[in-house]
């Protein structure tokens, strides 16, 4: 897995070691080794690739969201002294090499996806493209883990008390909407018991059962959002809720 291919076409990333990778990088190009503490200030090439050294399937958050930051910090100083960032290489542009072995679970990685949001000029494509990778992190997390203990679709906080409304209802007035609760009712997005919507805040909703258990996600823990969202941008995706991607998108991209 030598030459792995990004999410936007035309790039690519690579998986070599250190060593392996100088044969293929050309005197013009200079290799930027990435970690959780780099020193950016000085940047003199035509050309720059990232060279990420951390093995980044075993970071932490506040690791993660260093090296995303340092990723950033080369990446706006290229564009500043128009240097070119990637090289060229089996018809694909690289944009950073991996130097420790990556195992399948990588395009879930907050950095791989770091390093594609960068490759978007267009910020509508771009924020898209980050909104649609973070609902398929936070499904990653709660369905392959199976967090909330589902049994006969029954959730572990329903099946406690009885009850099978869950996250997906909420009261409702005839007349004035959430703002005088009167009736619990289905978003009407679910169809069938099944989400037809891609809505952030409802898949970082996280109920006291599951934060008995420790697990909790938030606009301010998940790092993707921590680093590439303002503090108006993380307000408007915690109040909505029950609100179809596009129309969430729309109002980021009005508040950037």
């Amino acid at each position: 897995m030598n030459i792995i291919l990004c999410d936007k076409e035309g790039y690519a990333i690579t998986n070599f070691k250190k060593n392996e990778l100088n044969d293929k990088v050309g005197e013009e190009t200079v290799l930027i080794d990435v970690g959780t503490d780099n020193n950016i200030s000085k940047i003199n090439a035509k050309n720059v690739l990232l060279n990420i050294i951390v093995d980044v399937e075993n970071l932490n958050d506040k690791q993660k969201e260093k090296v995303i930051r340092n990723i950033i910090k080369i990446r706006n100083s290229c564009k500043r002294k128009n240097i070119k960032f990637g090289i060229e290489l089996n018809d694909k542009i690289v944009i950073a090499n991996f130097s420790n072995e990556l195992t399948e679970s990588y395009k879930n990685n907050e950095i791989f996806v770091a390093l594609n949001v960068l490759l978007y000029d267009n910020i509508g494509e771009k924020y898209n493209y980050l909104y649609g990778k973070l609902c398929d992190y936070l499904d990653d997390k709660f369905y392959n883990n199976n967090l909330c203990e589902f049994r006969d679709n029954v959730c572990l906080a329903k099946r406690n008390n009885g009850a099978v409304m869950g996250c997906c209802h909420y009261y409702k007035n005839k007349y004035l909407g959430v703002f005088l609760p009167s009736k619990f009712v289905l978003c009407k997005y679910n169809k069938d018991g099944k989400c037809t919507i891609r809505c952030l805040q409802c898949k970082l909703f996280t109920c006291d059962e599951l934060r008995k258990k420790g697990i909790k996600y938030t606009v301010n823990n998940v790092v993707l959002i921590k680093v590439f969202f303002n503090l108006l941008q993380k307000l408007i995706i915690r109040i909505s809720i029950f609100t179809p991607q596009e129309q969430v998108v729309k109002r980021l991209l009005m508040t950037r």
